[in-house]
């Protein structure tokens, strides 16, 4: 008898927690309304934000110029999404080879045809983007 529950409780646990799943899906970043202008965000300083998205799965590129000479191209991974926030792990390299990982908060508002991507880095190792703001647009030619 005892089996038999143990057995019931077990299918129940596995069916509440499959129901659960699929009942309210987290919203992904490519429901982004933004993201259905364009996946490319730049701005007049040759910053740029990318989504992209392949069979092999999907990353965000980020293009950070603190100068002319200071140039920082940030990779994204393995991130989430939701309530206009995307929280992960970039790396990038420098002159010192491969930097990171370092986590990061990134917020996205959107008005007016300008994409504002503000970074904010989490824990007590800094990168490249800890508070730094973008205004970005889609690039003209897409």
């Amino acid at each position: 008898m005892k089996r038999k529950g143990l057995l019931v409780l077990i299918l129940v646990t596995l069916v509440i927690l499959i129901g659960c799943e699929g009942v309210i899906p987290a919203p992904g970043l490519s429901d982004a309304d933004w993201i259905k202008i364009s996946t490319m965000w730049t701005d007049s300083d040759d910053n740029e934000f990318s989504y992209v998205s392949s069979d092999e799965g999907e990353h965000i590129d980020i293009q950070y110029n603190i100068s002319e000479s200071d140039e920082y191209r940030c990779y994204i991974e393995e991130f989430s999404y939701a309530n206009n926030q995307l929280s992960g792990s970039y790396t990038y390299f420098d002159s010192e080879g491969l930097q990171g990982p370092y986590d990061v908060t990134i917020t996205f508002s959107y008005a007016s045809g300008v994409l504002t991507v503000s970074y904010s880095e989490q824990g007590t190792e800094k990168g490249v983007l800890d508070e730094v703001t973008m205004h970005l647009t889609p690039p003209e030619d897409s």
